[in-house]
Order: structure tokens, then C-alpha cells, then sequence
């Protein structure tokens, strides 16, 4: 995979949250390890041909869109507390106001 693959994803994810991507993020740099200069959350950017969790949202897309729904993967763990979530960019809005109850909303 060619280096601006992979950064240019890199700058997309961070652009979601309003930041900037953080060149040297792996271990060069003295600040941050995230892959993003935003100041209350530690992105990590994984970019790969194929990765499960995607594979699990491809499956659940259809259904979900049968019954009116957005798809939310949840990854849970053997005797670990809570979940790991994950929904497409597309759904995030969707997502959050069924997350806090709130109806009718399409656009964050």
C-alpha cells in the first residue's frame, strides 16, 4: 500500500473530529502516539484490504436496512466489561440519537 494511502485516510478520520492528522504518530513523536492532534481523543487508524469488523457491518447492512435500521457492530469480550462499537460514518448520526434517546434526528 502506498505511504498517502494510508495518510490520506489518516487526515479523513481526523477531518470527522474537527483535527488534524499527527504526522510521526507511531513512535517519533514526543506528544502524542494517536494518530490525530485532537486534544480529548486518541484515534487509531488501522487501513488494511480486508478487516473482520468490516465483514460483520457488510453482513448486518442488508438487515438492517430491511427493518429501517442502522447497523452497530458490537464486539464483546470473555470476562471484560463492556463493548466495543462499531458504526460507519454514514450512521454515526442516527447512532448517537438512538444512544441518547432523542428522535427525528438525521444530521449531527
Amino acid at each position: 500500500m502506498h505511504k498517502s494511502t494510508w495518510k490520506r485516510g489518516e487526515s479523513r478520520v481526523a477531518a470527522l473530529f474537527h483535527s488534524k492528522r499527527k504526522s510521526l504518530s507511531g513512535g517519533g513523536s514526543k506528544l502524542t502516539r494517536s494518530d490525530s492532534t485532537h486534544p480529548k481523543l486518541f484515534i487509531e487508524c488501522k487501513h488494511a484490504k480486508r478487516h473482520a469488523t468490516w465483514t460483520l457491518l457488510d453482513d448486518a447492512k442488508p438487515k438492517a436496512k430491511a427493518e429501517g435500521k442502522s447497523p452497530v457492530i458490537a464486539l464483546l469480550r470473555k470476562g471484560s466489561p463492556g463493548a466495543v462499537l462499531c458504526v460507519h460514518t454514514d450512521d454515526v448520526a442516527n447512532f448517537v440519537a438512538a444512544y441518547l434517546g432523542v428522535d427525528g434526528v438525521t444530521e449531527l
